[in-house]
């Protein structure tokens, strides 16, 4: 089994230019209803945007889309670029993902099928391994870096750091992060 990514080559250009406009994609969701009227349940089928409707998409063949925690906002901002906003109520985009499954996870997802695209780092040896027993070629493209940035005050007189000692520095606050987490209750 391949699992292919094309559609994210034709979203790319609609997310460049800005994702200025906003809608939803997560199929037909209940309404946000008044809490007298919760024993009645409305459904809202989301309208494809401009752009969506340009390239095919549908609420019905959108694809289900997953990743990791920083790219949450993006997920959400292609759902809404993706559909039009729907009037009268809640937040406009019912069934927008409001948490990331994070990457290890949308990763196992992705290779059991319940997903169709992911946006994470690249896969470690264990996330490869776990795709190549399982008969599955992942494809993948690029649409981003990760980086870390340092912002001093002007009056710091560091004026150079290592990659070692940053991966020292980091190292040490993952050690100390999971030491809490161990010795919490």
């Amino acid at each position: 089994m391949r699992i292919t990514a094309g559609l994210v080559l034709a979203m790319i250009p609609l997310l460049i230019q800005g994702c200025t406009k906003t809608g939803n994609a997560e199929g037909p969701v209940p309404s946000q209803l008044p809490a007298a009227q919760k024993s009645v349940v409305q459904t809202v089928t989301p309208t494809p945007s401009e752009d969506a409707a340009s390239i095919g998409i549908t609420a019905e063949n959108y694809p289900r889309i997953d990743g990791s925690t920083s790219t949450l906002p993006l997920v959400q901002r292609i759902y809404k670029r993706m559909f039009l906003h729907v009037d009268g109520g809640g937040d406009g985009w019912p069934g927008l993902p409001q948490k990331a499954s994070k990457t290890m996870r949308s990763y196992e997802m992705l290779i059991a099928g319940d997903v169709d695209l992911i946006l994470v780092p690249d896969p470690s040896q264990e996330i490869r391994q776990m795709a190549e027993s399982s008969g599955t070629e992942l494809e993948y493209i690029p649409v981003g870096a990760e980086a870390l940035v340092f912002v001093t005050h002007k009056d710091n007189i560091v004026n150079n750091i290592t990659a070692s000692q940053v991966q020292r520095e980091v190292a040490i606050s993952e050690l100390g992060a999971l030491k809490t987490l161990y010795e919490s209750p």
